[in-house]
């Protein structure tokens, strides 16, 4: 059975937003550095939370990949965690994503519709 007009763009709308998700968690994870303001989550099932912090070291792990040392909280209640760069959500100082001309797609493929 054909699909709609409006069943077309909705699925067009839907890979649109999930490449744009897909650019933004590449970006992030190219551009996590120290000093960068990052939001992240931490824990697991019911515990999980999402914190904020200050990125105060980076290095690798062999099992673990990427991570980050992240500093959370004021004064007293100030808290380290090392987390994979995988579970920080929003780098608040990287760059915006962009898509470089010779990727072969438009950064946005609706905007001349």
């Amino acid at each position: 059975m054909a699909k709609t007009v409006q069943e077309q763009l909705d699925a067009a709308l839907a890979r649109v937003e999930k490449l744009r998700a897909k650019l933004n968690a590449v970006t992030i994870l190219a551009n996590v550095d120290v000093g960068n303001r990052v939001e992240f989550t931490f824990g697991r099932a019911e515990k999980k939370r999402t914190l904020s912090g200050v990125v105060i070291a980076v290095g690798e792990d062999a099992k673990a990949g990427k991570l980050a040392a992240i500093q959370s909280g004021e004064g007293m209640d100030v808290t380290t965690y090392k987390v994979r760069f995988a579970d920080i959500t929003t780098n608040f100082d990287a760059p915006e994503g962009e898509v470089s001309d010779d990727a072969g797609i438009e950064a946005d493929p609706l905007s001349e519709a």
